[in-house]
């Protein structure tokens, strides 16, 4: 528990959750999360009974002391400070200063502007009277704003991606509307407009649809944000602080570009209308049948429905293929979307924090005590005398500094000074079973656990450091004397993320070793982390028994099941982001599909009039509309599943080198919806076109003028 004092809370960076910042002696803030875990409820004004640890920082006694607090006030969750089971405890500046009499003092501060905030802090700093060394920076808190050039590429690709499926739809529409239209066109060239009249009109038009539909869609746009943000930060569970914030520039361009994608999209056909002459435009029949004759093959001039439907998807190639681009485009995002967050393994993923059923963790019990031996062979033999237990994972922890030259040659920060800047590197010590998963990890499957423990090989994790197989470093012990017993060691390959949550990243990056290493290098032997293996027969048994043990030694206790329903928790609110998202560009596209699917049929009423009148059935009518329709659909299912499934594989390869939890797996489900939506909406919407064609008489149908 992190104790601070009362400044700066509601009218500083911390905004609480409920209540106020404590004023009296015995007056408390706690988190939301910190209450569940002590028994109480999150209710301002009850009281609440803590004993607190104190070591008087003269004589380095520690005595025990019970304060009765009175709760005033409820801090919000921060998620990574709740994983990492870290608290927060708001007391009175009296409280700190009576109990306290080597109390340090820390100011945070916020920028507002995340540019060269290294500099300007530092500066600030400074001119204060400061020392370098006393100025920190949240780095963690300030990359978390950066993007790199990768990132930024990605982003403009999914943008241009979006613009695009979005100016084919409005062009497609457009371009059927015009020619719709071209009929009345040509009256009005008849009578007297010209050409620069006829487009002016078209543009003017398109104008007024595109202010009113940016307008109209900027704010639905805010509503829905309005909405949808706060929401996900509800469902996530994880009491995430998600609010709207609205950007004049992102509005102002929004509204530009949806005018400008309709201004384009009226150009090329009010061109061609304005273009047409009068006669060829009252004349013009969009549903004009183009069956080629061969005089060789009498058959040829026989009207069947496949030669009905082939000829009328090939009626208008430039409409056809933009639909099928649409649809592609909007399909293949779905499909890449769907494979990464199919890949995002939360099994994986909790497992790279809790490698087994439970983790006792003392790391942090360790930090106010370095003398402190808690997993002592009195408490390991209570574990493994427990009934149930399959398997036991421990780790040792501790630090040793990087050869600078080493350090320089493999680092990923080349461009960085180390200058007199000490290079400390996390070690971590595994015994048999735990080693024996990080090995699966690695490429060189003849290295065994036998081979770790007798040499002095290490797995690096990737990060701030890069190696081959087969690099040698050279580690040094730090004590009060400074460095000493410098020894090589070598590194036989990398892998992308922990076996087991390891906490901050130091700048000379990470590696596992077996705990023989610790032992022969005089390192700190301690067991910092356990995790156990269960069989399921036993599994609240042994629960209750961890936690006991957990709770007499003051450690933290985990749970995977606990992790792994909380982490599927987070999962889900991506999905349904991400799935809200291309689900509104997917129905962007079949909204196209059904326009021009619409357009398509309402324009040849009479020509279907006139192929019943000599002959054709009703059921044939239906069968050809669903030949037509499906070609379309059929065209672009193909195309998005054999370029979709390799461009998604590709994509999970990458984001498994950030993420190495991530596993690949076929995208069959989504597959499966995306088929099923185009192909129902195009069944629903012909067999509701059809029977509207036939609320009209034959004949009515047959002197249909469009």
């Amino acid at each position: 528990m992190c104790i601070v004092c009362s400044f700066g809370v509601n009218n500083g960076l911390i905004k609480l959750y409920e209540g106020r910042a404590p004023s009296k002696y015995n007056e408390i803030v706690l988190d939301k999360w910190v209450l569940e875990k002590i028994g109480c409820k999150k209710r301002v004004g009850q009281n609440i009974l803590l004993n607190f640890d104190i070591v008087n920082s003269v004589t380095n006694k520690k005595y025990t002391k019970s304060i009765n607090f009175k709760l005033v006030g409820i801090n919000k969750d921060i998620t990574v400070r709740k994983t990492a089971n870290a608290g927060l405890m708001f007391v009175s500046n009296k409280f700190i200063k009576e109990n306290s009499n080597k109390h340090k003092l820390s100011l945070h501060l916020l920028l507002n502007t995340n540019n060269d905030v290294e500099g300007i802090s530092k500066e600030l700093g400074l001119n204060t009277g400061l020392q370098s060394n006393q100025i920190k920076l949240n780095t963690a808190y300030i990359e978390a704003f950066k993007m790199d050039f990768s990132s930024y590429i990605t982003a403009i690709v999914i943008v241009l991606v979006i613009i695009f499926i979005a100016a084919i739809v409005i062009f497609n529409i457009f371009y059927i509307y015009v020619f719709q239209k071209i009929r009345l066109f040509g009256i009005l060239k008849a009578i007297g407009a010209t050409k620069k009249q006829l487009r002016i009109l078209i543009n003017i038009e398109g104008l007024i649809i595109a202010f009113t539909g940016s307008f109209i869609g900027i704010i639905i746009g805010i509503l829905l944000s309005l909405v949808s943000v706060p929401l996900l930060g509800d469902v996530s569970n994880i009491d995430s602080a998600m609010k709207v914030e609205f950007s004049p520039y992102i509005i102002l361009g929004s509204f530009i570009l949806g005018i400008l994608m309709v201004v384009f999209s009226t150009s090329f056909p009010s061109k061609v209308a304005s273009k047409i002459s009068e006669i060829d435009a009252i004349r013009f029949n969009p549903s004009k049948l183009r069956i080629k004759k061969n005089s060789r093959n009498k058959l040829k001039d026989t009207l069947n429905i496949r030669t009905l439907a082939s000829t009328s998807f090939m009626r208008n190639k430039k409409r056809t293929i933009i639909t099928i681009l649409s649809i592609t485009l909007t399909g293949l995002l779905f499909l890449v979307i769907a494979s990464v967050l199919n890949s995002m393994n939360v099994s994986n993923m909790t497992s790279s924090m809790i490698q087994g059923d439970y983790k006792l963790n003392c790391e942090k019990l360790l930090r106010f005590d370095d003398k402190k031996n808690v997993f002592d062979n009195t408490t390991l033999n209570k574990i493994k005398d427990i009934n149930g237990i399959r398997k036991i994972y421990t780790e040792m922890y501790d630090q040793l500094i990087f050869n600078k030259e080493d350090f320089n040659k493999y680092s990923n920060q080349k461009n960085k000074s180390v200058g007199n800047k000490i290079i400390k590197t996390n070690f971590y010590g595994y015994n048999d079973s735990l080693l024996k998963i990080a090995l699966n990890s690695i490429k060189d499957k003849s290295i065994n656990v036998e081979d770790m423990k007798n040499n002095n090989y290490l797995i690096a994790i990737s990060g701030k450091t890069t190696f081959e197989r087969g690099s040698k470093i050279r580690l040094s012990r730090f004590n009060n004397k400074g460095i000493n017993k410098t020894k090589e060691f070598i590194v036989i390959d990398s892998i992308s993320s922990y076996i087991t949550y390891k906490g901050d990243e130091r700048d000379g990056g990470s590696f596992i070793c077996h705990q023989n290493l610790f032992i022969n290098n005089s390192l700190d032997t301690r067991i910092k982390q356990l995790s156990v293996s269960i069989k399921n027969d036993k599994n609240k048994v042994i629960k209750d028994e961890l936690k006991q043990i957990s709770a007499d030694n003051k450690i933290e206790f985990m749970s995977f099941q606990e992790k792994f329903n909380e982490i599927n928790k987070m999962k889900k609110t991506i999905e349904t982001a991400a799935y809200v998202f291309i689900t509104t560009l997917i129905l962007i596209s079949i909204f196209n599909l059904v326009n021009t699917t619409l357009t398509n049929i309402i324009s040849r009423n009479r020509e279907f009039g006139m192929i019943e009148a000599v002959g054709m059935s009703r059921n044939q009518l239906i069968v050809q509309l669903f030949l037509e329709s499906l070609v379309t659909v059929i065209i672009s299912l193909i195309l998005i599943i054999s370029i979709g499934i390799p461009i998604g594989y590709y994509v999970v390869e990458m984001y498994k080198k950030e993420a190495a939890f991530a596993e690949y797996v076929f995208p069959i489900v989504p597959i499966l919806i995306l088929s099923l939506s185009y192909i129902c909406t195009q069944i629903v919407i012909t067999m509701y076109i059809q029977k509207k064609l036939h609320t009209d008489s034959l004949i009515e149908r047959i002197r249909y003028i469009e």
